[in-house]
């Protein structure tokens, strides 16, 4: 029974976790600018504030956060503060 029971819950958290990456991924496809390059990962940015390994240069993680701050402001998405960026893994979207 206790292993029923926590499979319901991974199965609830799963499909709450899919339909906020499905909201995200409309953003950034809505958004006719954005590279398809970068795609991925401002999906991924918008999603959870996710962002490419360091090693990928400040470049592109610059560049990703500004698309994603872009298209989060054109769609009225809350933005955590910057230290709560670099010091949480809490969501970007509600």
């Amino acid at each position: 029974m206790d292993n029923y029971i926590q499979a319901s819950k991974d199965v609830l958290a799963t499909e709450t976790q899919a339909k906020t990456m499905d909201q995200a991924i409309k953003y950034v496809d809505s958004s006719s600018d954005v590279d398809k390059q970068i795609r991925n990962d401002v999906i991924n940015y918008i999603f959870d504030g996710t962002l490419p390994t360091p090693e990928a240069g400040m470049m592109p993680n610059s560049l990703i956060i500004s698309k994603g701050i872009e298209i989060m402001n054109a769609n009225k998405i809350p933005i955590q503060s910057l230290d709560d960026q670099l010091n949480t893994n809490k969501k970007v979207l509600p």
